[in-house]
Order: structure tokens, then sequence, then C-alpha cells
């Protein structure tokens, strides 16, 4: 998204907010770039944009679907502020996905890790 504002800034064109990544304005953004290579380079960071907001909502929903066969999900569940609306935790709190993922590896890696063995003899050798 950076890369988007970085091209209309190195022009001098103001574009705070975040109609500039709106598709329903892009005509008029792309409008604002008098070059003709430097508007090709934008509308492919545009296309770059629209494939990765469209592999982000699909990544999303598969952990979120993922995540539900975990037992970890259950107890996650239990916390208030989470088994209200886990989705709009998702959306409203950055940090969630993260963690989510975290928790998942954690659990997996346990579930894969051989146990230690144990001394015999007492610990005597």
């Amino acid at each position: 998204m950076t890369r988007v504002k970085a091209i209309y800034r190195s022009w001098a064109i103001p574009c705070s907010g975040k109609q500039v990544y709106a598709p329903r304005h892009r005509v008029e953004w792309l409008g604002k770039i008098s070059e003709a290579g430097v508007r090709r380079r934008a509308e492919f960071y545009y296309q770059q944009l629209d494939a990765l907001r469209t592999v982000r909502q699909q990544v999303r929903r598969d952990l979120l679907a993922e995540g539900k066969k975990h037992q970890a999900w259950k107890r996650l569940c239990q916390i208030p502020s989470i088994s209200d609306n886990p989705k709009k935790l998702w959306a409203t709190t950055p940090w969630f996905g993260f963690f989510l993922s975290a928790v998942f590896i954690a659990s997996s890696r346990r579930s894969l890790s051989v146990s230690k063995p144990t001394k015999q003899n007492g610990g005597h050798s």
C-alpha cells in the first residue's frame, strides 16, 4: 500500500487518507500522474494491491476455519471479549491473528514433539 502513495508523493501529489486506495477513485488518482510510465507503474501497484486483498481475505477465512479445529479455540472463546464475536476481534485487533497463529503452531509442535526418555534406576549410573 505504501508503494502506491510513494508514487504520488514522489510527484508532489498530496495523498493523505485511504481514498487513494479505493477502486472507485482510481481513475481520478491515476489521472493526476502525467508521465505515462509512472502511471503504468501505479496501475501495476494497484493490481498487486487488489490481488493481496483477495489473498488476505482467503487466508483470514482459512485461518479462522483451521483455528476452530484446535482445542485452543475453545479456550480462547471462554475469554469474554473473544467469545462475543471472534471475527470482530480479528478485524479490530491487529495482534490477534499473530496470537492465534502462534497458539496453533505451538500446539501442533507440542503434539509432534518426542518426549524425553526418563532416567532409569532413579538417575544412578
